[in-house]
């Protein structure tokens, strides 16, 4: 493991990914879409984080292999069971002193200079957190030195959770809004603010 840290990538099996884009992409078209945003996302992060080691947690033979071809560590997990959360705070738990980036497979956004400004951020911190576009969800994370209950990934408000949980333990935390870390793609809305309204139907092109 890095001594500058760890950056954890939970992706799940891309063929039953993005369920809530089934009326708008067929099974293909959805599991497309879920490789090409998980590849998008581990190379912004191998660019962004150089000194971290990139761990993939997935439960997906395909995903395990993508991941690996692109230089990541993988970790399985059987994460249709113990959900993404639980899965992270077992990693966080084997922490000893080590930082701690998540970042969502989903951004089809983001680049290196958001998780650049995650990172410049953590300066003086013990915690930063990059909400989803509703400041709710928390799509990139940071931690100094994580201990397993500080995490709350799984639930809709877990930027809400997270921060309450810094501020329980008297940690210094802030946040980072960036157009790159704050879209993330979950609903038809979402492809439409990404892709544009006619290309809904079209994920792959261009």
């Amino acid at each position: 493991m890095s001594a500058q840290g760890i950056v954890c990538v939970p992706a799940r099996g891309f063929t039953r990914a993005k369920r809530r884009l089934r009326g708008v992409l067929d099974d293909g078209e959805r599991a497309a879409l879920a490789r090409r945003l998980f590849e998008h996302v581990l190379g912004v992060v191998g660019e962004a984080a150089p000194g971290y080691t990139v761990l993939t947690l997935t439960d997906c033979d395909d995903v395990a292999a993508l991941a690996r071809s692109r230089g990541s560590e993988v970790r399985r997990d059987r994460a249709d069971e113990q959900g993404p959360g639980m899965v992270l705070r077992a990693v966080a738990g084997e922490l000893r002193g080590t930082a701690l980036m998540v970042v969502m497979a989903d951004l089809p956004t983001l680049c290196a200079g958001d998780l650049g400004a995650v990172l410049d951020a953590a300066h003086g911190l013990d915690a930063v957190f990059a909400p989803d576009g509703a400041a709710l969800g928390t799509n990139v994370a940071w931690w100094r030195s994580p201990a397993p209950e500080l995490l709350s990934f799984g639930c809709e408000d877990s930027l809400i959770r997270h921060e309450a949980l810094a501020r329980r333990e008297g940690l210094r935390h802030g946040r980072v809004v960036r157009a790159g870390t704050s879209l993330d793609i979950d609903l038809p809305e979402d492809l439409s603010r990404w892709l544009g309204p006619l290309a809904v139907r079209s994920p792959l092109a261009g």
